[in-house]
Formats: C-alpha cells, sequence, structure tokens
C-alpha cells in the first residue's frame, strides 16, 4: 500500500486578505510560519520517507518545517504550482467582479470562463496527477507532497479518477492537508482537512478556525 498526504502551505497576507495568489511567489506571513511548525510536528509522527514540494516559496519554506524535524531533503516540481489566475493575480473576488462582472460571474458559479491568461481546470489537474505519480513511483513510504489549495482539489479529483469530485468538497484550509492510499494501483481518499494549525483559511476566503491539541479531519 501506497500513501500520500497533499499539504496545503501555511497562510499568506494576500490569504488573509482573500487576494487571488495563483503562481504570484507571495511568502508566508507570521501565522503561516506558525501553522507550518504546528503542521510539521503532526506529519513528523506519521513517519514520511520522501518530501516534495511546490518550488513556490511558500510551499518551499513550508516543507522546511518538515524538513527540519524529519532530515528529509525537499525536492521540488513546478508542476505542483497553484492553478495560474492570469492578470487575476494580486487582486479579490471584490475587485475583479467590478472590473469584470461578466466573467466573475461566469467564474463564480462554475461556468466556462475563457481570457484572462487563466489556466484551464483539465491542464491543472493533467500536471499534477503526472507530478504526483513521478514523486510516488520510486517511494514505498509516506509521500508528502507539499502544494496549493486550488491545484491539491484538481489533483484529489484525478488520482481517485472522479473528474467532478474537486466541486463536491470543502477546499483545504491553511496547512491542513488530505490523504489518499493506494491498493492494487488504486487511489481512494482517506482523510481529508486533516491537522489543526492556528488561524487556517480557506482559499479565497478570510475563515478562521481555532487551534486544538489533535489531528483531525474528515475521514472518509
Amino acid at each position: 500500500m501506497s500513501r500520500l498526504i497533499l499539504w496545503r502551505h501555511g497562510q499568506t497576507a494576500w490569504n488573509s486578505i482573500g487576494r487571488m495568489q495563483g503562481q504570484t511567489d507571495i511568502e508566508m506571513d507570521a501565522t503561516g510560519h506558525a501553522q507550518a511548525a504546528a503542521g510539521a510536528t503532526l506529519l513528523a509522527a506519521l513517519g514520511p520517507a520522501k518530501i516534495v514540494s511546490s518550488d513556490l516559496r511558500r510551499c518551499y519554506d513550508t516543507a522546511g518545517y518538515l524538513a527540519e524535524l524529519t532530515g528529509l531533503p525537499v525536492s521540488t516540481d513546478k508542476r505542483l504550482r497553484e492553478r495560474s489566475f492570469g492578470d487575476w493575480e494580486g487582486m479579490t473576488g471584490a475587485e475583479v467582479a467590478e472590473r469584470h462582472p461578466a466573467d466573475w460571474e461566469l467564474w463564480s458559479t462554475g461556468q466556462p470562463l475563457h481570457g484572462h491568461g487563466i489556466e484551464n481546470y483539465d491542464a491543472v489537474a493533467a500536471r499534477m496527477h503526472a507530478a504526483i505519480t513521478d514523486a510516488v513511483a520510486d517511494c514505498d513510504g509516506l509521500v508528502v507532497v507539499v502544494t496549493h489549495g486550488g491545484s491539491s482539489r484538481r489533483a484529489l479529483a484525478a488520482l481517485i479518477g472522479v473528474p467532478g469530485f474537486s466541486e463536491a468538497i470543502g477546499g483545504l484550509y491553511n496547512c491542513r492537508w488530505t490523504e489518499l492510499r493506494q491498493r492494487k494501483g488504486v487511489w481512494k481518499l482517506h482523510a481529508h482537512n486533516v491537522g489543526e494549525p492556528e488561524g487556517a483559511t480557506v482559499p479565497g476566503q478570510g475563515v478562521q478556525e481555532s487551534a486544538g491539541n489533535h489531528a483531525r479531519g474528515a475521514h472518509v
């Protein structure tokens, strides 16, 4: 059995005010660093065998906390980056809605949207699937992939073979993770939104969640 964890990076200043980050290389803020340290402690106890990260700083720095505790190296793969939001990156939802109301209506209702340099969902899923397949190919133990909220959901749907699943499951909070387990070549979702670092935010929202003493999440 292979085990995989998709771990979202710690909070950034843009997360906290709802700015679209995409592939803009934004660093974690102080809260994000605290979240990463707390999450790394929980993950280190699971005995990971390999750490692979998006090359963007908010992920690489998050991975660094786990590397420090485990002694494992961190390899990077740009295919693990967040979905590109093109010329919307750096804007809040309110700003996009004001400047591009018709396109924002399509976006917010889940309809196909073309233009603005925004990466296609299928392209995100394909590169994430390929990167993760490569990451686990040479490792029999637990692989921790440090990535982003939106791209992790597309990866999850691609790995379990249910394309629409990313629309039916909640987004990852900062420094929470999704766990999948593979048997006989088939990936299955084992747990979602596990971990409990303080002040975690859902992608695109300012939702705050209080800290606790134990990891928890939805096990399915």
